[in-house]
């Protein structure tokens, strides 16, 4: 499985507070919970950032989500190596390291 379709899977999957934005060099597209909407919004260009973030499950008014991780995607990678770089979190991280369980 291409790295990035592993990852915002497992980020839906991961949380019913999970939710995905990608930047696609001119703009953000919001993609919420939606696996279709942020694959579309990736396989659109030639690369990315997808940021996951977690929402509270009761949020305060003023509370922004946690940025749990971002992603730079290239499409013309090999499929496994698609996710180029991320940022170092604990959740970043655990993908990765499912990512690498699962596919070796």
């Amino acid at each position: 499985m291409n790295a990035y379709k592993h990852l915002i899977k497992h980020a839906l999957a991961d949380s019913e507070y999970n939710f995905i934005n990608v930047f696609d060099g001119e703009r953000w597209v919001a993609c919420r919970r939606s696996y279709t909407n942020a694959v579309n919004a990736v396989e659109s260009v030639e690369d990315c950032t997808i940021n996951v973030r977690q929402r509270s499950g009761n949020p305060e008014p003023g509370k922004k989500a946690v940025l749990l991780g971002s992603f730079y995607v290239i499409q013309d990678v090999g499929s496994d190596e698609h996710v180029a770089d991320f940022g170092v979190t604990d959740w970043a991280d655990a993908w990765w390291n499912k990512f690498q369980r699962e596919n070796s």
